[in-house]
């Protein structure tokens, strides 16, 4: 018989199996050891950044696709400029802009990869935007915008999205869900994102069972989230909006006629004599509190109110035109410029108007169309602090909040931040930034 042995079992053999067992297992934490120092060295050596991929499906509840439209243009279309998270105005389809001494003209010189087709397409689709404004396109992309007379806030409605090359594009629309896919070729960067799907819901109950169930990884509107515990496991993001409740006195009225009255109910001071006025908001539950938190405040200052609730279309179409109220609690709507105009000048007290004070004042008319025509932003400033004096001092009405709206993303979305918009829609102007995975790369490929 052969007396050649294996090394293994001649080493075997030389251990008793207690001892075998013994190395076996100092072999094994040897191993793990190892692995996890070369796992500890690999998480110092590199760093985790967003990769592409992945699906994020969101919940809205709505009538119909077509009530979400502000939120697919934000997802797929483009405006010349846009507004960043500061509020700063920064160019996207334009490369820069140009504006005339008159302030009456504004040339806008577009990206190189825009075509002069595409270009006029998007303006002939969206006439609307800019109305009574002479608009030329040139063979060199540039776009010129011939006003009749200097209006600095034109600026502003040009982030309105316009061309087709937002982060996402709609690939299908069937049954309540839209999906879109990211564009390689978005002027903003493609998304890392790969499909965004919007499921629209009937109601608030619906949209809180799909959330439930885990059909939808976010919701474009919190309060349409009637479970506490779910909003409680989600990231809530606010939206500051350039919209601003406020107490309107209405002037022409005799009982709130007097600046005194106004002021003092403004400081919560005791009239010199009681009143009865009516109180008139829209029937919602925010308003109405509001309206029963302001009746109940100023009840001790002699003021006996009879509160009226209306729908959005009875105020808009009925009440409004015809000032049919002493006080009404109401939002407005400042846009992207924070132009008073159209809230304050005396030219709007008409039937079409927005001056829901019916407030006039000469030097404050005078400051307001100065304020709108001046180039500089510094003396455009101190026209807004001259006529916000005129305005403290007259009280055709108290603010009450600036409005904030909230929107909510699952756990596994990453990238996500709050920022102002013009509306709940602008939640996704920084979604070319979201991301639902991870890679690693070593920290010199990430810098």
């Amino acid at each position: 018989m052969s007396q050649l042995v294996s090394l293994p079992g001649r080493i075997g053999g030389a251990f008793s199996r207690p001892e075998r067992v013994l190395l076996a297992l100092l072999f094994i934490v040897a191993c793990v050891a190892g692995g996890i120092a070369g796992y500890q060295y690999w998480l110092r050596d590199t760093v985790a950044v967003p990769a592409q991929g992945g699906t994020y499906t969101e919940g809205i509840v709505a009538a119909s696709i077509v009530d979400i439209a502000p939120t697919l243009n934000v997802l797929t279309k483009v405006g010349f400029v846009r507004f960043d998270e500061s509020g700063v105005i920064v160019p996207v389809a334009a490369e820069r802009w140009e504006v005339s001494e008159d302030g009456k003209v504004y040339t806008f010189t577009m990206r190189p990869d825009m075509a002069v087709e595409t270009i006029k397409s998007a303006l002939a689709d969206n006439e609307d935007v800019f109305p009574d404004i002479e608009v030329e396109v040139t063979d060199d992309r540039r776009v010129i915008f011939h006003l009749e007379q200097a209006f600095v806030p034109f600026l502003a409605t040009t982030a309105t999205p316009l061309f087709p090359f937002g982060p996402y594009s709609v690939v299908s629309q069937e049954k309540g869900i839209v999906k879109l896919e990211a564009r390689p070729d978005s002027i903003v960067g493609r998304p890392y994102i790969d499909t965004i799907i919007l499921r629209i819901y009937a109601d608030s109950f619906s949209l809180t069972q799909a959330l439930a169930a885990g059909d939808i990884d976010g919701v474009a509107d919190v309060r349409n989230v009637e479970n506490d515990i779910l909003i409680s496991r989600m990231s809530v993001w606010p939206i500051e909006l350039p919209r601003r409740l406020y107490v309107f006195f209405n002037t022409e009225r005799e009982v709130v006629k007097a600046t005194d009255v106004r002021s003092r109910l403004r400081s919560g001071q005791a009239l010199e004599k009681p009143i009865e006025v009516t109180l008139v908001t829209l029937a919602s539950p925010k308003h109405e509190q509001l309206a029963q938190d302001l009746v109940a405040s100023w009840e001790p200052l002699g003021v006996h109110m009879t509160l009226e609730t209306r729908t959005a279309t009875e105020l808009a179409k009925e009440v409004i035109p015809a000032r049919a109220y002493d006080i009404l609690i109401y939002g407005l709507d400042f846009g992207g410029d924070p132009d008073p105009y159209p809230f304050w000048h005396s030219s709007q007290i008409s039937e079409k108007g927005l001056n829901l004070s019916s407030f006039a004042q000469i030097d404050a008319d005078r400051l307001l169309e100065k304020a709108r025509q001046e180039q500089r932003p510094e003396e455009r400033e101190k026209l807004y602090v001259q006529f916000q004096e005129i305005f403290d001092r007259e009280v055709p009405a108290i603010e009450l909040e600036q409005v904030v709206e909230e929107f909510a993303t699952g756990p596994s979305v990453f990238g996500v931040s709050s920022h102002p918009g013009l509306s709940i829609a602008n939640r996704y102007d920084t979604v070319a930034g979201w991301y639902l995975k991870e890679k690693r790369v070593r920290q010199v490929e990430s810098q």
